[in-house]
């Protein structure tokens, strides 16, 4: 029982830093600053009529119906728009504010995720162009169910388990948080709006190319690392996620490959990685934790 308190422990530290660490440690993220995102984030305890993520005094300012959630028609809440930086008197898809940075995006994500608004998450506009991604490699094969190696639910088999789980899979996914981080940093000026920002500079996306051929064979050994560890069939959908998680960072990565030759599913994929950092995270570590203490039906041996 200790073991399993001190992984929940592990892992839930780790939910905090993955966070707050980048805005707090480093006061900016990327090129936009929390402080200026928040800015232009809805405020939850101002009054709003229309339960949009929009204050009143916010609907005003943006010239939107204070009585009409959303104002253009196209399926978003206004909130979601403004924050995911939309135009929320345009539908979609063309709807896209000028000078919209990667760096910027990500910081917004970032805010809406640590604040758990509901309602107002950037994930909720950018999970459709994710969404897409994901499609596009369950149909290429990029996506493939992994067969865990089953152990079994004696308290031995448990304790391993949760020794090799905290200094391989979940060390896997930290490490793979951190890189899919810095390489977000690295592109964080692009403007989404023209991406000709990195495709015509050669120095910004050289390092983009060399980047994710350097992560893909690496992210591919922590996958084949990660399956190979035994698992006790109560925790299969730990492990399942983590193993998830992993390979969506691959399959995204490798999507974001051919953003000069196909720029909607490059731009798709950017998204991938960015939900995959902010929400994506944390929804991981909040499903382990789950499993691991027993807070969830245990996943049936197959």
């Amino acid at each position: 029982m200790m073991g399993v308190l001190a992984l929940a422990a592990l892992v839930a530290i780790w939910q905090v830093i993955s966070i707050f660490a980048p805005s707090r440690s480093q006061g900016t993220l990327l090129t936009g600053s929390i402080s200026s995102s928040l800015e232009t984030a809805p405020i939850p305890s101002a009054p709003d009529a229309d339960n949009d993520g929009l204050s009143d005094s916010q609907e005003s300012m943006w010239r939107t119906d204070p009585q009409k959630p959303d104002t253009d028609g196209d399926g978003f809440l206004d909130g979601e728009e403004v924050l995911s930086g939309h135009n929320p008197l345009v539908a979609a898809p063309n709807d896209l504010l000028p000078g919209q940075s990667v760096g910027q995006l990500l910081t917004q994500a970032f805010v809406s995720t640590a604040s758990g608004s509901a309602g107002m998450s950037y994930t909720t506009w950018a999970d459709a162009a994710a969404q897409k991604a994901l499609n596009t490699l369950m149909e290429n094969g990029g996506i493939v169910k992994i067969q865990p190696l089953l152990s079994t639910d004696s308290n031995a088999d448990k304790s391993a388990y949760i020794q090799a789980f905290a200094v391989g899979p979940l060390q896997y996914a930290k490490l793979t948080s951190d890189d899919l981080l810095s390489f977000l940093k690295l592109i964080g000026s692009v403007d989404v709006t023209n991406l000709d920002t990195l495709t015509a500079d050669p120095v910004l996306f050289s390092q983009f190319t060399t980047t994710i051929n350097r992560l893909l064979p690496v992210l591919q050994k922590r996958i084949d690392n990660a399956a190979a560890v035994h698992v006790p069939p109560s925790w299969v959908g730990a492990q399942q996620r983590v193993l998830d998680y992993l390979q969506l960072a691959h399959g995204y990565l490798t999507l974001a490959q051919v953003i000069r030759e196909d720029r909607s599913q490059g731009l798709m994929a950017l998204d991938g990685l960015i939900i995959l950092s902010t929400a994506g995270t944390l929804d991981m570590l909040q499903s382990v934790t789950s499993v691991i203490t027993g807070q969830v039906t245990p996943t049936p041996s197959p």
